[in-house]
């Protein structure tokens, strides 16, 4: 039997296998300013990423999410 990878969402702390989650990676725009969240649909992107389930709920509190300054700390 192969290994599955878990991660949680960062909204509702539940843990789902990985492929059921949506990976958010903090990138800077492409002026090179201001630093936003890239959907990573392929999870390959470089750098510190979050998970979201796909809870209408969890969608919507992506951009109130608190831990986005923490995940784009120290980043380019």
């Amino acid at each position: 039997m192969p290994h599955v990878p878990y991660r949680m969402c960062h909204v509702c702390r539940r843990k789902f296998p990985k492929r059921e989650l949506e990976r958010y990676v903090c990138r800077r725009d492409d002026k090179g300013g201001k630093e936003e969240f890239w959907k990573d649909p392929e999870q390959t992107l470089p750098g510190r990423g979050f998970y979201l389930c796909a809870r209408e709920q969890c969608r919507n509190a992506k951009r109130a999410f608190r831990g986005r300054q923490k995940k784009c700390r120290g980043k380019i």
